[in-house]
């Protein structure tokens, strides 16, 4: 057991691109403490970009498939932008799928008043406890959700790399292969589409 211990401790001290090139040479349990460092924040890039935890799930899984089938052409500098590349094209690939399948609803909306204090990002952001989260945060929470699925993918996906996910411009810039400049127009962008179907259009 202590050597077990031992292994986990050697193996969590090693960078990304250490134990990528570990998991080269075929060491499972190298690419094994890179699925645990990544698994829960690209579950969660998924989950927020399809709105369905079982698929996020699969595509999740199939990430990380990808990702261990494909370590020779991995190239070093970015394990974080090059994984999360091949989850967004994952989710792209779904959300087309199900454009195919169905018209995407536009029917429900989320209006109120309009609040400078409400932040939907703190609710997304995940670190309450699901006990901690009342019936009125659950709802509020589901709303956001529904309308970060209306907005365009361009979008959403940059509201949340870096609205929720917490990356830098510069970070999600390449990932997206945009300026960070175009980043934070996106951003800009998304931000307002929110409001708006919130808030509605702010008076003159």
């Amino acid at each position: 057991m202590e050597e077990i211990k031992r292994e986990e401790k050697k193996y969590g001290q090693l960078s990304d691109e250490e134990l990528l090139d570990l998991a080269k040479e075929k060491d499972w349990e190298a690419f094994n403490q890179i699925h645990l460092r990544y698994r829960r924040k690209i579950m969660n890039f998924v989950y927020r970009m399809i709105g369905d935890i079982q698929v996020a799930e699969d595509i999740t899984q199939e990430t990380f498939i990808r990702v261990y089938t494909h370590l020779d052409s991995y190239h070093k500098g970015n394990f974080a932008g090059w994984i999360y590349t091949i989850a967004r094209n994952l989710s792209k690939n779904e959300l087309k799928r199900k454009k195919k399948e169905r018209e995407v609803s536009l029917e429900s909306s989320v209006s109120g008043k309009e609040n400078d204090d409400f932040s939907w990002t703190d609710i997304l952001s995940n670190q309450k406890d699901v006990q901690e989260i009342d019936a009125r945060q659950k709802e509020l929470e589901d709303r956001i959700q529904q309308a970060i699925n209306k907005l365009p993918f361009k979008y959403r996906e940059v509201l949340i790399l870096c609205g929720i996910q917490g990356l830098s411009y510069k970070e999600a810039a390449k990932i997206l292969n945009c300026s960070v400049k175009n980043v934070g127009v996106r951003m800009y962008r998304a931000r307002e589409m929110m409001r708006k179907m919130f808030f509605g259009k702010r008076g003159k």
